[in-house]
């Protein structure tokens, strides 16, 4: 049975204890959410939804508080407030009434203030504030937001959520989805005889194709069970990549962080965010990770780099942002490291490139690359 969650009060708020797991995934979204509405809202009136808000604050010991997510999005969109266009959006749901007057009530110790239907505003950005069900309200937000840059948190306590859910949102034109995959709680779930949860879990994979788990070793159920949930996925989104996030106590996996999108740049940065937080890696095992491992060996990198674009393009030649939007979501490497290897390539008579959009030692989206017959 999960340990009740410990919280303290102060100053009238209720804060949260953050376990590591927590700090790591919040860490990752201020890193991200900086870059994603620096970007976005040079072009685009942007709208972020924090779909399970939660109260706002943590604290990880009495002197030490942290920002929830939903003021991580505030701070970052009021970090860019220059480049805000008019109507720029901030919605937070929450169910929990209790939880959400705590929500209400931290935003209002920044100094917004609020109407009776919940709408706050700074500047040329609207906070609003939706006290409901997320799986509820979605609909009504889908037919009203269309038109927008959009990225979507969703990060529930445990898996009640529809897979119909994610793709009526991956329909919208210009979003992305960082989602919450209990997987800790999922697996406890597989094991319950009860038929609400399993109906549920069906509704989440939209099939019943997770029961091929249940008598396989606990390494192939989590390889299964992330690689379906990553298909289903794929099936809505150009772009997805499970980021594994782990209890640092027992190495256990306790949840991944999925990240859906449409647009190569999204994909390579949400990595490069989740590395520049955990010593350059995209899975975050526990707080003492920075060790170097034998993964991390830039000639063991460059040998496996070099196996995969091979079997994948011998004697084909394709474009350098064709290749990276190959790869970026199926292996664990960055856009630096197939430019390192490329260029290695071509030193050594491998691969040769024609040089379209960049110098003569450059290389550029448009450059074509071709991979030789191997001796």
């Amino acid at each position: 049975m999960a340990s009740k969650i410990k919280t303290m009060e102060k100053d009238g708020l209720v804060y949260w204890e953050i376990k590591d797991h927590t700090e790591m995934k919040l860490k990752v979204i201020e890193a991200y959410s900086n870059l994603w509405v620096f970007i976005l809202s040079k072009y685009n009136t942007i709208t972020i939804y924090d779909c399970f808000a939660g109260g706002g604050k943590y604290f990880k010991d009495s002197e030490t508080f942290l920002d929830g997510s939903p003021l991580i999005f505030y701070k970052s969109l009021i970090d860019n407030s220059e480049r805000l266009r008019d109507k720029t959006k901030l919605v937070l749901i929450e169910k929990n009434k209790k939880t959400f007057n705590n929500l209400k009530k931290s935003f209002e110790n920044e100094g917004i203030i609020f109407t009776k239907e919940n709408y706050g505003i700074k500047g040329k950005l609207i906070i609003q504030l939706i006290n409901d069900n997320f799986n509820i309200v979605i609909e009504d937000i889908i037919k009203t937001d269309r038109n927008k840059a959009q990225l979507f948190f969703i990060d529930p306590f445990g898996y009640s959520i529809d897979f119909d859910i994610f793709r009526s949102i991956m329909s919208l034109p210009k979003v992305e989805i960082i989602f919450n995959f209990m997987y800790s709680h999922l697996i406890r779930g597989f094991a319950s005889p009860h038929e609400k949860l399993t109906n549920q879990i069906d509704r989440l994979f939209d099939s019943s194709d997770w029961e091929k788990s249940l008598l396989m070793s606990a390494y192939e159920k989590e390889d299964y069970i992330v690689n379906l949930f990553r298909s289903r996925c794929k099936e809505i989104s150009k772009f997805v990549f499970p980021y594994r996030i782990c209890d640092s106590k027992s190495s256990r996996t306790y949840y991944y962080l999925y990240h859906l999108s449409n647009h190569i740049l999204a994909a390579i940065k949400m990595k490069e965010s989740f590395a520049s937080k955990n010593f350059g890696k995209v899975e975050y095992i526990s707080i003492n990770q920075d060790q170097i491992t034998i993964m991390d060996n830039k000639e063991i990198q460059n040998s496996e780099i070099e196996e995969i674009l091979f079997r994948k393009y011998i004697n084909k030649s394709i474009s350098f942002e064709d290749l990276v939007a190959d790869n970026i979501d199926e292996t664990v490497y960055f856009e630096k490291h197939f430019r390192r290897v490329l260029k290695d390539l071509e030193k050594k008579g491998k691969i040769t490139i024609q040089r379209i959009s960049s110098k003569k030692n450059g290389l550029g989206n448009d450059d074509l690359i071709t991979f030789k017959q191997r001796e």
